[in-house]
């Protein structure tokens, strides 16, 4: 299969490093089998090319260690240790390893493995998130088989992310990146904290083992993000977002999402428990109620169950065998058998042995025989001795009797008459006031649990609760919530005469984001500087409040002369032609000519300076704005594309990483 790699770790796209380490390997054959062809990508790790198998002429993906990293024996014997654990992985959702080895000629460290052709999940949830229903669910269920495979064979992934999941040209889910981890977490440079620590568990941030349960919290966290276009827990830096996956509560997809059903609440939810202990015990559970929810979505079934409604039932321990005569092995009483329960009988003690009585003494008379009888003590009969000691038993029989009688009394008055019960109403969303007011009408306690700075909800609202909306609870039992302080305010930075790429990352230094950008002609601001801003700068903006800026074009040029317009030209009978490149066609243009086809040629030769373009042309005619022309093209090509558009005024503009190269109106 072919692919553009864009797996982290794998190697990303954009990350430096690809790039300037492509240049020493193209054309290079690596141990005498892979041809290297050219660079796809780079990433904390390793730097990916792809390659030509001469030995079964297939495209394959060579991954080389970076040459940086190449110095530390530690992490490269872990490396070559996590990747020599993946090669007996072959799953569909798993990028199959085909070679793990060293280079004869320089010890150069390699991995050949699947090329994918497609681009990876962070880059899909970036366009396209939130994802429908069906998507998440089927894209989840996808990477928990993977999984699932995995943890059979005993291989920990360890850093699940958005970045190394491959989505192919036909919907394939692709998950890679197996046998990085343990090397990965040697290094700490900000870069590689800022992608791995969103998608970690707390045990897993703290510097633990990579385990199967740190995986599938993981997987929560992205299925949470194609949910929501979220992360659960956002933060300015690494440390920040460590701690808020430790400290605060498991947030629910339902507060960004309302469409998501209770049933992927619940799920997310679960896998995103604070303890191992909390989480789906395997891949395997996590699954099932992935299943479960597709079938639902399938069918119409009722999505409003939750796994973490299940109680957990700990197995009960087996009972000791009987043996024929009734009498447990280990020689326990014997047990009578009822449908409800087993209850074991005391044995009655053994009766005292009496030694023999001697033989009355021989009597003078009858009347002496008579008087000796008499007067001597009679032997207890067997049913005296068991009626003396059932006594104390049905005394004892008779009290647990009356004891169970209230005890049935007392619970036939709870559940045939259960305390009165309030249904908890929906409170994200409202203020604390009304909360409040809700409490005091529903009869039930409102508990405030954190008070936090929230970026989309305004000061005093709501936005997470527990239990649920929907839950019964008694009268008076508390309900927690956690309130926002709103958004945090920053300062206006000032960015005027600054590029635009020194404006940008200085407006997201503080917390803030481009908004509108437009451009005006200038003849004292540099041309592609900021001209102009709006808020001003020193004003106090809420967090990722947006900032509009004025772009310079520089001094404006004399107008160009006016060179007249053909007429429009409209054969008969035949239908009209297109002109050349940059030529007009009538089309029933009449007078007016609002309905001309007019067909221009754009070319554009793209800088040859070591990177990437994305190239954009969009065009405004009679019916409105539209993209013709949107690709991602080498350095130094030559973009040629010819652009149809009605009417008598269209202006045409070229778009270069998303800055405004040209923009003209005829």
């Amino acid at each position: 299969m072919d692919n553009e790699l864009t797996a982290a770790d794998a190697p990303e796209r954009g990350t430096s490093g690809g790039a300037s380490a492509a240049p020493g390997m193209i054309n290079r054959v690596v141990a005498e089998r892979y041809e290297v062809l050219e660079a796809v990508g780079s990433g904390p790790l390793l730097q990916a090319f792809r390659a030509r198998d001469r030995a079964l002429n297939r495209i394959v993906a060579v991954k080389t260690l970076r040459p940086a990293l190449a110095g530390q024996p530690g992490l490269v014997e872990r490396l070559r240790a996590g990747l020599a654990t993946v090669l007996s992985l072959n799953h569909p959702n798993i990028t199959r390893v085909y070679d793990v080895g060293e280079d004869e000629g320089d010890g150069l460290l390699f991995v050949a493995e699947e090329f994918v052709r497609g681009i990876d999940l962070k880059e899909r949830i970036r366009r396209v998130a939130p994802f429908s229903l069906t998507a998440a669910t089927d894209v989840a269920i996808a990477l928990a088989e993977a999984l699932e495979f995995a943890h059979a064979r005993g291989v920990v992934h360890g850093d699940l992310r958005p970045q190394n999941v491959l989505i192919g040209p036909e919907s394939q889910i692709k998950m890679t990146g197996f046998g990085l981890a343990g090397a990965q977490s040697l290094l700490s440079d900000p870069d590689t904290l800022l992608r791995t620590i969103p998608y970690a568990a707390p045990d897993v941030s703290q510097g633990r083992t990579p385990t199967q349960s740190g995986d599938l919290y993981a997987l929560g966290v992205v299925l949470f993000e194609m949910l929501t276009g979220d992360l659960p827990y956002p933060g300015d830096g690494p440390i920040q977002i460590a701690l808020r996956h430790a400290q605060d509560p498991v947030p629910t997809p339902r507060t960004l999402n309302p469409g998501v059903p209770r049933a992927l609440e619940g799920i997310v939810q679960k896998a995103l428990g604070k303890r191992a202990g909390e989480r789906y015990a395997s891949a395997s559970g996590l699954l099932a109620d992935l299943r479960a929810v597709r079938d639902a979505l399938r069918y119409g079934k009722s999505l409003s169950w939750s796994p973490q409604d299940r109680p957990s039932t700990p197995e009960a321990p087996a009972s000791a065998p009987v043996d024929a005569a009734g009498a447990s092995a280990a020689g326990a009483p014997p047990k009578r058998e009822s449908a409800d329960a087993t209850v074991v009988m005391p044995t009655p003690p053994a009766a005292k042995s009496r030694p023999p009585r001697p033989a009355p003494v021989a009597a003078v008379g009858a009347a002496a025989a008579v008087a000796t009888a008499a007067a001597r003590p009679q032997p207890e009969t067997r049913e005296v001795r068991e009626r003396n000691w059932l006594l104390p038993l049905n005394l004892l029989l008779l009290f647990l009797v009356l004891a169970g009688a209230a005890a049935l009394g007392w619970m036939t008055v709870y559940f045939v008459t259960p305390p009165t019960e309030v249904v908890v109403p929906q409170l994200v969303g409202k203020t604390a006031e009304e909360a409040r007011e809700l409490a005091a009408q529903e009869k039930f306690a409102l508990k405030v649990v954190d008070e936090q700075f929230r970026d989309k909800e305004p000061m005093g609202v709501i936005y997470q609760m527990n239990p649920s909306a929907g839950y019964r609870i008694r009268e008076n039992k508390p309900v927690s919530v956690w309130v926002s302080k709103g958004p945090k305010l920053v300062e206006v930075p000032d960015v005027r005469d600054m590029s635009i790429e020194k404006a940008l990352r200085l407006l997201r230094q503080s917390g803030l984001r481009m908004g509108e950008r437009t451009s005006e002609f200038d003849p004292l601001v540099a041309r592609g500087n900021v001209l102009r801003q709006n808020p001003e700068p020193g004003e106090n903006r809420p967090r990722n409040s947006p900032v509009d800026l004025v772009l310079s074009k520089g001094e404006e040029p004399p107008p160009p002369p006016v060179e007249p317009e053909p007429e429009p030209v409209i054969p008969e009978p035949a239908p009209p032609q297109n002109g050349g490149a940059g030529g007009e066609t009538g089309e029933g243009g009449g007078a007016g000519g609002e309905d001309r086809l007019r067909v221009f040629t754009i070319r554009y030769p793209v800088p040859n300076d070591a990177q990437q373009h994305r190239v954009r042309i969009d065009v405004t005619d009679k019916d409105g704005t539209r993209t013709v022309y949107d690709e991602v093209v080498e350095p130094g090509a030559r973009v040629q594309h010819d652009v149809e558009a009605v009417g008598k005024s269209i202006t045409i503009r070229l778009y270069d990483n998303d800055a405004l190269r040209s923009e003209q109106t005829r």
